[in-house]
């Protein structure tokens, strides 16, 4: 976890990225990331190469995750909610970033370490925990390591993520953290409808 905290501390330029068929810990943790990113004077780029499912229109600063964007040189590239570079549904890394100094991979999936990237290696920090329930957990902790202050917008990003990754709490991987984590994020006065909560759980997206 320090690997990963020296890393974004001593970037300015990331780039974040997640899976093809973004699900809601995928768009939630990056949206929740670019936030906090951005309130430590960071320079945040999202990028998913497919269309955010309506589902998730409702949450703040979702413009951010940009389509298209123009390859550039970044400090730091994240892949959140996968591992490899070819879940994104990219076949070349360069179309949005021509080069980049590290790579730090924050994923919970089983068996996600061997998808890692072998080429950037030498130039690699994961965070993978198999016992999380999600990735916007991993997140979470993160920020509590980087001290950010999780304000509302982040803290609906976070919950969304964790949220749909549990099936609204209902499936097994619902543990502790995730009920601490979510217990944060609601003292933030969050202004979720009862209309949402139902409409994530009966509109699972596709993994």
């Amino acid at each position: 976890m320090q690997q990963a905290i020296n890393l974004i501390k001593s970037s300015n330029d990331i780039l974040i990225l997640t899976h093809k068929n973004p699900d809601g810990d995928a768009v939630g943790s990056v949206l929740g990331l670019a936030g906090a990113l951005e309130s430590m004077g960071k320079n945040a780029v999202c990028f998913s190469k497919d269309l955010i499912p309506e589902v998730f229109r409702f949450l703040p600063n979702i413009s951010a995750i940009k389509n298209d964007i123009e390859p550039s040189e970044y400090d730091l590239v994240i892949l959140l909610d996968c591992a490899s570079f070819s879940r994104t549904g990219m076949d070349d890394i360069k179309k949005v970033a021509t080069s980049f100094k590290n790579l730090l991979i924050v994923d919970h999936h089983p068996r996600c370490e061997y998808e890692i990237e072998s080429n950037h290696s030498d130039n690699c920090v994961c965070v993978i925990d198999h016992h999380a329930s999600s990735t916007a957990v991993l997140v979470y902790n993160i920020l509590k390591e980087l001290d950010v202050d999780i304000n509302k917008d982040i803290a609906s990003c976070l919950l969304t993520g964790i949220f749909t990754d549990t099936g609204g709490f209902q499936h097994n991987n619902t543990d502790q953290r995730s009920l601490e984590a979510a217990a944060e994020f609601m003292k933030k006065d969050l202004a979720w409808t009862k209309s949402q909560k139902i409409y994530l759980i009966a509109k699972p997206c596709p993994p």
